[in-house]
C-alpha cells in the first residue's frame, strides 16, 4: 500500500493553482476536479477570480464552502447511486446564479466512468455554452 507523503492544504493548493494559471495560461481557464479535486476546484473559484467557469464532479465537502462568492459559471455533476458525495449538494450548486446541475442516473461516485457518454455530453454541452 503506497502512503504518498505529498500534501497540500488548501491554501498551498490555491497557491499552486495560481501559479499555473500565471504561467501556463493565457486566458482564464476552466478547471474540472472530481471528488477531493471538486471541492478543490470549487474553493478556487470561492477564492480567486482566475477561472472562466469550473466543473465539480462529484465533489465532498462542499457545504464548507461559501459558493455564494463564486461569480462565474458552474456545473456540477453527480451520480444518483454516489455513496461518498451526497446528490442532494446538488441543490447547492443549483441555487448559484450561474450554477447548473446534472444527475446521471444508476451512476456512483465515478460517474464519469459509469456512464461515460452521458458524463462527455453533459460537459460538452456545458463547455459550448461558456
Amino acid at each position: 500500500k503506497s502512503q504518498s507523503k505529498f500534501r497540500l492544504s488548501t491554501e498551498e493548493f490555491r497557491a499552486f493553482l495560481d501559479h499555473i494559471t500565471e504561467r501556463y495560461f493565457d486566458r482564464k481557464p476552466v478547471i474540472l476536479g472530481s471528488s477531493a479535486s471538486g471541492f478543490l476546484a470549487l474553493d478556487y473559484a470561492v477564492n480567486r477570480d482566475r477561472v472562466k467557469a469550473v466543473i465539480a464532479v462529484d465533489p465532498v465537502n462542499i457545504r464548507e464552502l461559501n459558493l455564494s462568492k463564486i461569480s462565474v459559471p458552474v456545473l456540477g455533476i453527480w451520480g444518483s447511486r454516489d455513496k461518498i458525495s451526497d446528490p442532494e449538494d446538488s441543490e447547492l450548486i443549483r441555487k448559484l446564479k450561474l450554477g447548473r446541475t446534472e444527475i446521471i442516473d444508476g451512476a456512483g461516485h465515478a460517474c464519469y466512468l459509469d456512464r461515460p457518454e452521458e458524463f462527455n455530453r453533459i460537459v460538452v454541452e456545458f463547455l459550448n455554452g461558456l
